[in-house]
C-alpha cells in the first residue's frame, strides 16, 4: 500500500542513520549468538556482552550528530 501526500506524490520517509547503523550492528551480533548457542565457534562472551550496548551507544551518538546537523538554524525558516 502506498502513500501518497495531498498533491499527489508518493510520500518519502527521511534516511535515518542511526537505524541503519543500528540495524547492521544488530545483523551482525545476532549470527554470533547464535553460532554461539550451538558450539558453531567459540565467540568471547565478553564481545557478546559488550557489543549491543556498544551498539545502542554508537547509534545514539550518530542521532544526536543527525539531529544537529539536521535542526534549523536560527533566522532560518522551519520547513522540510
Amino acid at each position: 500500500m502506498s502513500r501518497t501526500s495531498p498533491r499527489g506524490q508518493s510520500a518519502r520517509r527521511r534516511f535515518e542513520p542511526a537505524r541503519l547503523l543500528l540495524g547492521l550492528s544488530l545483523l551482525v551480533l545476532a549470527p554470533l549468538y547464535a553460532l554461539r548457542a550451538v558450539d558453531g565457534i567459540a565467540v568471547p562472551w565478553w564481545l557478546l556482552l559488550g557489543g549491543l550496548p556498544v551498539a545502542l551507544l554508537a547509534a545514539a551518538v550518530v542521532a544526536l550528530v543527525t539531529y544537529a546537523v539536521r535542526r534549523p538554524r536560527v533566522g532560518e525558516p522551519a520547513g522540510d
